[in-house]
């Protein structure tokens, strides 16, 4: 699994990684020069340097072994670096050749591991120091073929410009830097809060460019058309809506206006249809133009639709037949009523007749029998106007059964 490196740490590790190369081909070309005996009496200076060269690498593949990278910038590291360039310096004579830009293109290098101004200058004030050391010690030993201070002076005058340029640069690099660091945290902070926003919309929500190239979605449409956010990411929006042949018009429209309004089917991985209500907008990101589509899923409510309209003509329907049924007892209760209604009458006048003694005179039982059955004619024709009463007025109530709407 691979380790991510920051850039600078990056640029270090290529630094030194070049170092090492250097500094092995520096100490082999050291070595064959002593082995043809071509230094003569410089041998052990150049076997010190070969071993110090050796010695550097030994503790930068170390570095690099452990994964310790930050001992690169270091002060162990530094030193080494300080004692190989004031060796070459010493060795390769200081007042006489231009060994004074190894200090020159150390303080480059070192703004590379250091981005302060303070800690460049600083070490171009010490490099000039040690250069001067290095000089004043050669002229003890060797002396010198000009005064100490004009030899001196212009190698301590480049250095210490060297130092104040670097650390100018480096300075306005690590505050560019910076600058952009905390550009990309505020990027990605808007990023973050753009996702969850995104995600915490109740409705699904996709974003694709010109190209119809889907470049966001949130969880929602994730869900919806049943595929993970990478799946989606890359796809075209069209292939997730159903073509009844106007969709070229529409996504034209589209283009045109910069906005659609309407109802569409879109279709999910598994092929399963859903009627949408679909708003896309328009918008401008980088110079370029996106389009943001919010759909609201009412394949549901369609389905209930449906199902209304079904229960509404069904409703209809049973209130026509309860309405027919309803007649058929009504005209069934009138035509008993009206049948019965002759006999009983001519029941209740003969009793009548009885009792009045038209037919003759009646015992105590035959009058008290007589009354009962009078009794009882009347109470039938009292539950027939009942009947035929309660008919009727349930007859209006059937015309106005419920339809599937509210009163």
């Amino acid at each position: 699994m691979s380790t991510y490196v920051p850039p600078r740490m990056a640029l270090i590790l290529a630094v030194e990684r070049t170092a090492v190369i250097v500094r092995y081909v520096g100490a082999s070309i050291l070595l064959l020069l002593l082995v043809i005996g071509h230094l003569g009496e410089d041998a052990s200076g150049a076997l010190i340097m070969a071993g110090l060269g050796v010695a550097h690498n030994l503790f930068a593949h170390a570095v690099f072994w452990t994964g310790r990278h930050a001992h690169f910038m270091g002060p162990f590291n530094f030193c080494l670096y300080l004692g190989e360039i004031s060796l070459v310096t010493f060795l390769g004579g200081a007042g006489t050749g231009a060994a004074f830009t190894l200090y020159l293109l150390f303080i480059i290098g070192y703004s590379v591991h250091a981005r302060e101004f303070y800690r460049i200058a600083g070490t171009a004030a010490l490099c000039c120091g040690l250069y001067a050391g290095i000089m004043v010690l050669q002229w003890r030993l060797h002396g010198l073929s000009l005064p100490p201070g004009a030899v001196m002076l212009p190698p301590v005058f480049l250095i210490m410009s060297c130092g104040w340029l670097m650390g100018v640069i480096s300075d306005r690099f690590r505050i560019t830097e910076e600058e952009h660091l905390a550009r990309a945290q505020e990027i990605a902070s808007s990023e973050a809060t753009l996702r969850t926003i995104l995600d915490s919309a109740g409705d699904p929500i996709l974003v694709f460019d010109q190209h119809e190239l889907i470049t966001e979605a949130n969880d929602r449409a994730c869900a919806l058309l049943q595929l993970s956010r990478e799946e989606l990411l890359g796809s075209r929006v069209r292939g997730f809506i159903f073509d009844d042949g106007t969709l070229p018009v529409k996504f034209a429209t589209l283009r045109n206006k910069g906005e659609y309004k309407g109802e569409q089917l879109l279709i999910d991985a598994e092929g399963n249809e859903h009627t949408t209500r679909v708003v896309i907008r328009s918008f401008m990101k980088e110079q370029q133009r996106y389009y943001v589509l919010v759909g609201r899923d009412i394949t549901e409510e369609r389905r209930l639709q449906e199902t209304g309209r079904e229960t509404k003509a069904r409703l209809e329907q049973l209130n026509r037949e309860l309405e027919q049924v309803s007649n058929i007892k009504t005209e069934f209760l009138a035509t008993l009523s009206k049948r019965l209604r002759s006999p009983l009458a001519v029941i209740l006048g003969y009793t009548d007749m009885l009792l009045e003694g038209e037919l003759g005179d009646l015992t105590p039982e035959q009058h008290r029998a007589i009354q009962t059955c009078r009794r009882n004619v009347h109470r039938v024709l009292r539950l027939l106007d009942e009947a035929l009463e309660l008919g009727q007025r349930h007859t209006p109530a059937a015309k106005h059964a419920p339809t599937g709407e509210e009163p």
